[in-house]
């Protein structure tokens, strides 16, 4: 593979640590942690899930933008087969949070101070 490719993926990547930090700046004013968390999980997933470009190609693509080439191209059903990792991986993300939100001793930090 070109090394073009890589380097793409890699100011991807950078660009999603960028979003997560944004994302987080503006969540932070919820009162509710676990809303705050959920959010952030979503767009986390939403940007990180691959997907294949072509069957034959090995040429992996963020699934939200092959989702929105397959659905202005061929229609609702087609957009809906990409975004199908991702309300996957949404699911997974959201449900291993919770579990880890219900073990006895584990919490997440409140944002309010305790005084």
């Amino acid at each position: 593979m070109p090394t073009d490719y890589y380097i793409a993926w890699g100011v991807y990547l950078l660009a999603i640590v960028g979003a997560q930090v944004v994302a987080w700046r503006l969540v932070r004013f919820i009162p509710q942690v676990d809303l705050r968390l959920i959010l952030q999980l979503c767009l986390f997933a939403l940007l990180i899930t691959p997907a294949k470009l072509d069957a034959d190609s090995n040429n992996w693509v963020p699934a939200f933008m092959a989702a929105i080439i397959e659905g202005v191209d061929h229609g609702l059903t087609a957009a809906m087969e990409r975004l199908t990792p991702i309300f996957i991986l949404m699911l997974v993300l959201i449900v291993l949070s919770l579990c880890k939100r219900f073990i006895p001793g584990l919490s997440f930090p409140s944002s309010r101070s305790s005084k």
